[in-house]
């Protein structure tokens, strides 16, 4: 059995398990009932598969259909933002001040 098969019965097995054990608990203790959730259960997982999107095991996408999509396909250069043209643009350089007073070198601010 391959990987997604046996994510597919585990996913499985554990709605079982909640559908099952939920009715039970509740004290709905009817075979035909339980056997019921067992079918309940089957929903999630059902959706799971149906689910393209799904990164777990949602059904992909056959390789041709991924052939046909990637020839389709243009490369196209990505607009540059108007901060990076603003950051090419060399701005003056800033004066600093060297300090100096008394706190010049002790690491303490003026007041």
């Amino acid at each position: 059995m391959n990987n997604d098969i046996k994510a597919i019965v585990a996913s499985y097995a554990r709605s079982v398990l909640a559908a099952a054990s939920g009715l039970f608990l509740a004290g709905i203790t009817d075979p035909l009932d339980l056997a019921w959730s067992l079918v309940a259960a089957l929903a999630p997982v059902l959706i799971r598969y149906i689910n393209p999107n799904d990164p777990g095991f949602g059904r992909a996408p056959s390789l041709q259909d991924i052939e046909v999509a990637l020839t389709d396909v243009k490369p196209v250069k990505a607009p540059r933002k108007k901060a990076d043209a603003a950051a090419a643009v060399t701005a003056p350089a800033k004066k600093t001040s060297a300090g100096g007073g008394k706190t010049a070198g002790t690491g303490l601010k003026p007041r």
